[in-house]
Parts: structure tokens; C-alpha cells; sequence
């Protein structure tokens, strides 16, 4: 699936406030395989940056295909039935993506973000069930 598919897809189950964006930048090497960067912005202020935050996925070097990783796992959560979105398990989320996304999802009820808060450990998804529960 082309990035700009899979972003729309994203902001279709994120709120609208507080200002969330996802930004993707990939370069392909070979087949499936790409490498590059994902962030995550809360207004202007980046929250999530991989691999930028991650030094594990930095000393993979140039052919880490976290990209394409990252795209799995976006489409995996994206997929996901909305009744099993706080219970279904990703083992393959090193970056604590699922917690931002879940943060984000605007098909969390508020009751749900104030047990999502109680439970996340990740800080941007922090930041983001504050600005959500602030709006």
C-alpha cells in the first residue's frame, strides 16, 4: 500500500483535536524492503520520531527496514476490530506505536482514554491522551 493510502487510513480513525499528524519518509532499496523515518507531531512539537528516538533501530545501520515494519504494524492495528483494540496483543511493536495509535483513536470513548491513561507507559501517547482529555 502507497504511504499517502495508509496515512489516510490513520486519520480517518484519529480525533481531530488535539492537531495529530504522521509523517513518513522511505526510500526502497530492494523488492519489499525500505528504510527511512516515522514521526508523529502534536501541533509542532514532534512526539515520536523513529528512528530518531529508538538507538537500537539507529545501530541497525542503512538497510534496517523499519519502514516497512512500521507500515505492518500501522495497517495490522488498523485492521484491528474495534472491540478488541484495547485487549489485541502486537509483539511486533518495539516503538510503542499501538499506544500512540490507541491514544489517538477516535473509536475510544473518553471513559476508555481515562483507563488507557492509567495503563500506558509511552510519553507521547502521555501527551496525547492529556491534550485529548483537555479538548
Amino acid at each position: 500500500m502507497r504511504w499517502s493510502q495508509l496515512q489516510k487510513r490513520v486519520y480517518a480513525v484519529w480525533v481531530d483535536q488535539p492537531r495529530l499528524q504522521i509523517h513518513c519518509t522511505a526510500y526502497g532499496l530492494s523488492g519489499t524492503v525500505s528504510v527511512g523515518r516515522f514521526w508523529i507531531t502534536l501541533g509542532r512539537e514532534i512526539v515520536w520520531d523513529v528512528p530518531r528516538d529508538f538507538p537500537e533501530e539507529r545501530a541497525k545501520g542503512t538497510y534496517n527496514p523499519v519502514a516497512s515494519e512500521i507500515a505492518d504494524l500501522l495497517e495490522a492495528y488498523l485492521d484491528t476490530p474495534r472491540a478488541e483494540l484495547l485487549t489485541r496483543e502486537f509483539p511486533e511493536d518495539r516503538w510503542a506505536l499501538i499506544e500512540i495509535l490507541r491514544a489517538a483513536d477516535r473509536r475510544l470513548g473518553r471513559a476508555r482514554l481515562a483507563e488507557l491513561r492509567e495503563s500506558t507507559t509511552c510519553p507521547a501517547a502521555r501527551k496525547i491522551l492529556e491534550a485529548r482529555l483537555a479538548s
